[in-house]
């Protein structure tokens, strides 16, 4: 659920995912297919314990995105 994304307890994988940070060229394609392509495995059940996840960090971004209807850094 969103809130155990918000949570950092959504159950995911932690590994590395390119936002653009550090100084590499940010990838080109929509976030929406990024993280669609990207998705890491659930290693825990959604709710069991907190980990933080930068992929459910940039989902909720994009959740935002989707349902305010602007793009994140507005």
């Amino acid at each position: 659920t969103v809130r155990d994304i918000a949570r950092h307890e959504a159950g995911f994988e932690e590994r590395w995912l390119a936002t653009g940070a550090g100084g590499e060229l940010p990838d080109p394609r929509p976030w929406g297919q990024i993280l669609a392509e990207t998705q890491p495995r659930l290693i825990a059940a959604p709710g069991s314990y907190a980990s933080y996840s930068n992929y459910g960090a940039a989902l909720l971004g994009y959740i935002v995105e989707r349902a305010s209807g602007k793009p994140y850094y507005e």
